[in-house]
């Protein structure tokens, strides 16, 4: 869920890369908020589709692998695919 993330800056000194950290640095408040989650949530999806749990995260996402992120009110959700995406659906489950 879109939630304020007081730590962004200890868990991007260990799972981004320096050019996320960069881009990261560059934003207000508002913005750098959303921007860490979209990057955190194409991380998630990735090391979830590999397999490799949260060490995975600071390996950074290779080449060829696409992501389709998106918001609803209140969340970022990603999906994290080897080559390309052909379709991606949104369930919403109430």
């Amino acid at each position: 869920c879109i939630r304020p993330v007081s730590a962004w800056e200890r868990l991007a000194r260990r799972y981004f890369s320096c050019q996320e950290r960069d881009y990261l640095q560059g934003l207000c408040d508002a913005a750098r908020q959303r921007a860490f989650l979209q990057i955190w949530t194409q991380k998630e999806a990735y090391v979830k589709a590999t397999g490799e749990g949260i060490r995975g995260l600071a390996a950074g996402c290779p080449n060829g692998w696409r992501y389709a992120t998106t918001e609803i009110p209140g969340a970022v959700m990603s999906v994290a695919a080897s080559g390309e995406l052909q379709a991606v659906r949104r369930f919403i489950w109430a």
